[in-house]
């Protein structure tokens, strides 16, 4: 079974597949969009552990997309794909929030390393803000006289620090 899921945003056809079959063969789950419409369609009725997005498509360039996840307060990582190696179209597209970015043609086996590579990541870092989320929870905060005094919940005694 998966344990990984991407949706990958391209409208070419032979890379759609090509990038598919590669994933599925890594036993990694794929769900593909050819346009920005219907990728933004997909993301708002589902989740993906990361996202593969080409820049130059014909409704939507990638930019505008990544613009529309990242302002939906959407956070999983984008990869995006792109013929454009230049350096202008990488900067702007990680200043925009993307993750990484691929030039075309790529390598499939950097490009399932990246992947598990971001998604480990993504998982470690979500694991350590549950372990930080569920410590805060212990604590209280109390606002007295315009000062916040951090308290440790307990039974009975609530000592104060």
């Amino acid at each position: 079974m998966p344990d990984i899921s991407v949706l990958i945003i391209d409208d070419e056809p032979s890379i759609l597949k090509a990038v598919s079959m590669t994933l599925k063969q890594e036993h990694i789950a794929v769900t593909c969009a050819d346009n920005g419409t219907l990728a933004l369609d997909i993301l708002k009725a589902n989740t993906f552990d990361l996202i593969l997005l080409d820049i130059i498509m014909p409704d939507q360039d990638g930019f505008s997309i990544l613009k529309v996840i990242r302002s939906s307060q959407n956070y999983t990582p984008v990869i995006l794909l792109s013929g454009r190696g230049e350096d202008s179209a990488q900067v702007k597209g990680l200043e925009l929030g993307a993750d990484d970015y691929i030039t075309k043609p790529f390598s499939k086996t950097v490009l399932v390393s990246k992947i598990r590579a971001m998604v480990r990541r993504t998982n470690q870092y979500v694991s350590s803000s549950d372990e930080v989320i569920t410590e805060v929870k212990k604590w209280s905060f109390r606002t007295t006289d315009g000062f916040s005094d951090c308290t440790e919940k307990r039974k009975g005694d609530i000592p104060y620090f």
